[in-house]
């Protein structure tokens, strides 16, 4: 299921697109240091080497209620990733938001306003079809998801971050460090 249905994606300042270099180098950070193989069988999950201070949640309940309950998900947790972005990346200016077999984008959270109702970022917070990435450029933290195992992972100094907002929306926990619960 995809959101492009209920939203559109629009130019945001908060995003400059990666050039091919930037693009493969930063995916190939994604390969090796989180051992990235996408798949859509579940034999094959996680697709991610899961960091050991992470959690992983599952956002199957917002994908059953997609009108409602996802969207306005999406817009409190890209509000909440903007802020704590913000806070955690120290001396980096920008993250790096990644979006599988689509074009990548530095992401400044300074620049950043919530995607609404109408309009979503250039990449989402939640998946919707495809795996979206939030990343310090040196991947010491980040925002994993995954689109057909319907889970987001967060780890490093964002995971403090982030824990609370996604306890409001009241997810079900999978996975500790890559544990499962």
């Amino acid at each position: 299921m995809t959101g492009d249905a209920f939203r559109q994606a629009v130019d945001h300042p908060a995003f400059t697109v990666l050039d091919s270099v930037e693009y493969e180098h930063y995916w190939g950070l994604v390969d090796v240091k989180l051992g990235f193989h996408p798949s859509t069988r579940p034999s094959d999950w996680p697709s991610f080497r899961e960091p050991e201070d992470s959690i992983k949640w599952s956002v199957a309940p917002l994908l059953n209620d997609f009108a409602e309950r996802f969207v306005d998900a999406e817009i409190e947790l890209a509000t909440q990733l903007t802020a704590a972005a913000g806070k955690v990346r120290g001396s980096d200016y920008f993250l790096v938001s990644l979006d599988w077999q689509h074009p990548g984008y530095r992401f400044v959270p300074e620049e950043a306003t919530p995607p609404t109702r109408e309009t979503s970022w250039s990449i989402p917070v939640l998946p919707d079809g495809d795996y979206y990435l939030y990343l310090a450029a040196d991947l010491r933290f980040g925002w994993l998801t995954h689109p057909w195992e319907q889970t987001v992972c967060c780890y490093g100094d964002l995971l403090a971050e982030m824990h609370q907002a996604m306890d409001r929306l009241d997810l079900p926990i999978l996975r500790r460090s890559g544990i499962e619960e």
